[in-house]
């Protein structure tokens, strides 16, 4: 975390020193450019911008450490909740030290999950349930093969919200279009913001049917024309 705290302020030297003139149509519209002369540097523009510090893998860290992760154990959740609590106070104090926006975010990089599953696999080998795939986990999220309803899932995911103030996204997977359910989805929505959930979102397969138009969820043919002629939207 020092490393990346180090990273952040180098990159933001770099940045700040930026002239508006190298920068013309982003200072037109930025917050404090059109106060600036062509041969100003940048820095009040960029100075109460975001630098934030992102981790993946939180679930595969516990099943290291403990053998099971968040959504398996209260003890798994305890730990994992003290992680980013101290990540969060890392990040805190870089803040107060250098007076900028030195922020903690929950990051929902793909990319990241595949290289970094890529890297650890080549240092530590094959580890059951930990690196025997493709991908880390994004953020403090539960594992994609976890099976546990959306409650559950809400009340692991929602208390680490509270420390990712950069961001953090929430998400279930329907197993049906909620269009034939909308008190339901109200419910869940409004659950979600009950329980601390800054930003979430419902997750369900969607297929068109290109001959008749209709629209839900299923497999194969369209259930009212009989077509196969499908466009399925994940």
């Amino acid at each position: 975390m020092d490393d990346a705290v180090g990273e952040l302020l180098e990159r933001y030297d770099v940045i700040k020193n930026l002239k508006k003139r190298d920068i013309p149509f982003v200072a037109d519209w930025y917050q404090g450019g059109a106060e600036l002369d062509e041969n100003d540097t940048i820095e009040p523009m960029v100075k109460n911008g975001s630098l934030s510090m992102g981790f993946i893998g939180l679930a595969e860290c516990l099943i290291v450490l403990t053998g099971k992760h968040h959504g398996e154990s209260e003890k798994s959740q305890e730990l994992g909740l003290e992680i980013i609590k101290t990540m969060r106070k890392r990040v805190d104090k870089a803040k107060k030290d250098t007076h900028l926006n030195i922020s903690l975010f929950a990051s929902p990089c793909e990319s990241a999950c595949y290289t970094l599953m890529n890297k650890t696999k080549k240092t530590f080998g094959v580890i059951p349930n930990v690196t025997d795939r493709e991908y880390l986990t994004n953020s403090f999220h539960l594992p994609v093969s976890f099976k546990c309803d959306m409650k559950k899932k809400i009340d692991t995911e929602a208390t680490y919200h509270l420390y990712c103030n950069a961001g953090a996204i929430f998400y279930v997977e329907a197993g049906d279009t909620p269009k034939f359910n909308p008190d339901g989805v109200l419910k869940l929505i409004q659950y979600m913001d009950k329980s601390g959930i800054v930003y979430g979102g419902l997750n369900w397969v969607q297929c068109f049917c290109k001959d008749c138009g209709y629209q839900g969820s299923f497999d194969g043919a369209c259930p009212k024309c009989g077509s196969e002629n499908i466009k399925v939207t994940e």
